[in-house]
């Protein structure tokens, strides 16, 4: 009897566990983030991360992402450890659209271009269609 793939457990973390130090010397705090958090998605779910500030939502896509990495515990993406990946390959292929919208001191096509920097013109003006904002763009000098 074969798994079902849609019930497939394609991100897992176990037993998560981070600190950060913030600080130097005798007014170093150790500041623990997560402890013990265990998640699973399966293939074909969507999922958000949703609590109150401090609880740890950054934390986790920054594990995820790669930006930092588990103090203890494991992320996994179809069984592969995560610390064995590549982190700008990984990034590659993950999209996270985070609370705060971000708009940097640039042009609206270099926004655009963002994550993907060698991106065409026709591929910008796709993705300003795709995110409803060509008629918008198109009216700024």
């Amino acid at each position: 009897m074969s798994e079902d793939p849609h019930r497939a457990i394609v991100l897992q973390a176990s037993s998560l566990h981070k600190r950060y130090r913030e600080g130097s010397g005798r007014n170093a705090l150790d500041v623990t983030v997560l402890q013990g958090v265990d998640l699973s998605v399966h293939a074909g779910q969507t999922w958000a991360v949703v609590g109150p500030s401090g609880a740890g939502k950054s934390t986790i896509m920054q594990l995820i992402l790669r930006f930092y990495d588990v103090d203890q515990g494991m992320v996994s993406i179809d069984g592969c450890d995560l610390r064995r990946t590549d982190p700008g390959e990984l990034r590659k292929r993950l999209a996270y659209v985070p609370q705060d919208a971000v708009i940097f001191a640039a042009t609206v096509r270099d926004n655009i271009r963002f994550g993907k920097p060698d991106a065409t013109e026709d591929a910008v003006i796709h993705a300003a269609k795709l995110a409803a904002v060509d008629r918008f763009v198109q009216e700024w000098p």
